[in-house]
């Protein structure tokens, strides 16, 4: 019965409905330090409350691009993924780095009643 979709981060902001979850799996490997907030604050505002994200990412000791196949992607370490996604207003749930490669999930809170 669950609905699964595809889509491009850009398309997030032209939906009115909300999904109760997110898969961004190497999704946002493209996006830097300065286009992060806005792709988590996108990725947020598309999730109803209390949904949740599953997103991996490439690990590493600091911040930094490296070049990559398609365009110059980015390693994040899990602290500073983990600030960025409190900063986009979700809490952090679980999370885990398995050599260069990392996972996390994060909902968006309840509203407060």
């Amino acid at each position: 019965a669950a609905r699964f979709r595809q889509g491009r981060l850009e398309d997030l902001a032209d939906r009115s409905d909300r999904w109760s979850g997110i898969l961004a799996w190497y999704s946002l490997i493209h996006v830097g330090p300065v286009g992060l907030p806005a792709a988590l604050a996108a990725l947020g505002g598309a999730l109803e409350d209390g949904g949740t994200v599953l997103m991996s990412y490439f690990a590493g000791p600091r911040v930094e691009p490296f070049a990559h196949p398609i365009a110059t992607a980015y390693r994040w370490t899990p602290e500073d993924m983990a600030r960025a996604l409190r900063r986009a207003g979700f809490e952090v749930m679980g999370a885990d780095v398995r050599g260069s490669h990392a996972w996390v999930t994060a909902r968006r809170p309840p509203s407060a009643c």
